[in-house]
């Protein structure tokens, strides 16, 4: 989400950004530490979550941050699908934290 703001505070930066989007195979080169530290962070926040007895504790830690991770990526490269960073791509990442927080199950 910093990237986001980031983005809005520099503006003229936003075409280099999309050239690396654009390219997928520098971007992953770039982007696959990076992966793999999203991961781990997505990990240890769940960790947390599940010590709190927040998170269930029947969830596998490790493939959920990789999901966490996977969506982040994918919602990024969605986002910047229309090549520009407006206040109407915050109402997609509202949407992506509220299927992390509440799921598909519909609540009764």
């Amino acid at each position: 989400m910093s990237g986001f703001r980031f983005a809005k505070e520099h503006p003229r930066l936003i075409p280099i950004g999309m050239m690396l989007a654009n390219d997928k195979e520098l971007y992953r080169e770039i982007y696959g530490e990076r992966e793999d530290r999203s991961a781990e962070f997505f990990r240890d926040l769940l960790e947390y979550g599940k010590e709190q007895g927040e998170i269930d504790p029947a969830i596998d830690m490790r493939v959920v941050a990789k999901l966490l991770t996977g969506m982040t990526f994918s919602l990024t490269d969605f986002i910047w699908e229309d090549g520009k960073l407006d206040l109407d791509d915050m109402e997609i990442i509202d949407q992506m934290l509220y299927f992390i927080e509440n799921g598909l199950k519909k609540k009764e």
